[in-house]
């Protein structure tokens, strides 16, 4: 695949925004915002919110106290930055393939409410968790095609970090591959990007 060989950050044409991929953990990245998706409720029980967890501690936030969009940061000097958690559903255990319609508008409104708080703060580069795309089963390709419509128009550089060990595929290249776009990642010298093949997803039909 020469799109995970090139080593740059993808640079969308007549877009504003970029998208970074990197091999390594989010809680470790060098970017003071690092952004992950949550239920209202905070469990916190799976996944890259489980890491959160033992990396910065539980957030002190009430459960189910914000809605669908909303954001709560948690300064942490554990991840020297401040955590944005954005709530993309009610419960942590609602799944895309119980109720899809539901899902998917928060999902969007979610992202939507993520692109304005970025433009209201002035935010220029983050990091990030592939949302939704993990315990959730999203698409990757469809969550990252709408953080693009919702970013394009800001000037704001993406960095998506994914563990080596987790054998899940990234996403760029498979978003633009149809364009010819050359998309790069940033592996560390003593890394290999994982030749696995992605668990069953579930691609959305809402646009």
């Amino acid at each position: 695949n020469k799109a995970l060989e090139s080593g740059s950050s993808l640079a969308i044409p007549g877009a504003r925004c970029s998208f970074v991929e990197h091999v390594g953990n989010l809680w470790e990245a060098k970017e003071e915002v690092k952004v992950h998706a949550v239920g209202s409720d905070l469990s916190l029980g799976v996944g890259v919110a489980l890491d959160c967890v033992k990396y910065a501690g539980r957030p002190d936030f009430e459960p189910n106290s914000a809605a669908v969009g909303d954001i709560l940061k948690q300064d942490s000097d554990q991840v020297k930055g401040t955590i944005w958690h954005l709530v993309t559903k009610e419960k942590s255990s609602y799944k895309l393939y119980k109720k899809p319609e539901p899902f998917v508008l928060n999902v969007q409104r979610a992202f939507k409410k993520l692109a304005e708080e970025i433009e209201k703060e002035g935010i220029e580069e983050l990091a990030m968790s592939y949302l939704c795309s993990g315990s959730d089963r999203m698409n990757r390709v469809w969550v990252m095609n709408q953080l693009y419509s919702e970013l394009k128009d800001l000037n704001v550089t993406v960095h998506f970090y994914n563990k080596v060990q987790s054998k899940r595929w990234l996403g760029c290249g498979q978003l633009f591959a149809a364009s010819g776009t050359s998309v790069n990642v940033n592996v560390p010298p003593d890394q290999d990007i994982p030749e696995v093949a992605p668990k069953k997803t579930v691609s959305p039909s809402l646009n």
